[in-house]
């Protein structure tokens, strides 16, 4: 069967703009081909993250070079293929044994010359470096917002991120976590918490039934005493707590000695 050359494009979210944006790479791309001579076969077009091959059109390229359907592959820069060195350096290693020369059109190199392969790696370093950077800015500004008082990640039931990043109450939701700790802390039981609630047929924010575990992260969340806990800190909050310390302490202290 006669071999194919295989574009890969990708962006990391669909909002990406400029020269990283499909259509960019895409044409980008096709120019490149087109200056060399070379027919694509197909274009392979994903949204997602570079760090992980768990990806649909990179499974489907490693099958196609499998099946050795590969000449070549065209990407816009290198990092649009992984953007993590181990992946990189196992899929480039994959293409070289197997004859399949990588092209990378914005940065103008190669893998079928020996400057091309160096070039290569001095890319793979850089690429790396920066994505453990973002790792350590996104890192770094998670703990920022959690010293200032903000909750840095994840929703929480019985609250609603306004446009300051801060939490703000949800009034019916408010209602239904403090309902959740007096029952507890009348019933000392999960379960009759959970079985009041749904008799009730009040449900989460999913429009599920409440279950035992659910009530449980409930009550162990410091998030409604307006405390939050970061990489093992606690810190006060600025948002308004639902339900007082003292109510919040004596569920846990119930909890704590195993008579949930």
């Amino acid at each position: 069967m006669e071999k194919g050359h295989y574009s890969v494009l990708r962006v990391s979210h669909l909002s990406q703009i400029g020269n990283f944006s499909i259509d960019q790479q895409k044409e980008s791309i096709e120019a490149y081909a087109d200056l060399h001579s070379i027919e694509i076969t197909e274009h392979l077009a994903e949204c997602g993250s570079g760090t992980t091959g768990e990806r649909k059109q990179i499974q489907t390229l490693y099958k196609l070079i499998s099946e050795d359907k590969v000449e070549g592959i065209l990407c816009y820069k290198l990092d649009r293929i992984f953007r993590n060195m181990k992946l990189s350096i196992d899929f480039i290693s994959i293409c070289v044994e197997k004859g399949i020369k990588i092209h990378s059109v914005a940065e103008s190199i190669s893998t079928d010359t020996p400057a091309g392969m160096f070039m290569v790696n001095c890319l793979l370093s850089v690429n790396q470096y920066a994505v453990d950077n973002i790792r350590s800015l996104v890192k770094g500004g998670l703990t920022t917002m959690a010293r200032s008082g903000l909750k840095a990640t994840g929703s929480v039931y019985g609250y609603e991120r306004n446009e300051d990043k801060a939490l703000g109450v949800v009034k019916s939701e408010a209602v239904v976590v403090s309902k959740i700790f007096k029952l507890y802390s009348q019933h000392r039981s999960l379960g009759k918490v959970a079985h009041t609630l749904n008799r009730q047929q009040i449900l989460t924010r999913r429009g599920k039934s409440f279950s035992r575990m659910t009530i449980k992260n409930i009550l162990n969340n410091k998030t409604y005493i307006s405390r939050i806990v970061h990489n093992g800190v606690e810190t006060k909050a600025i948002h308004p707590p639902i339900v007082s310390t003292r109510l919040w302490n004596r569920c846990n202290q119930m909890l704590s000695g195993n008579r949930g």
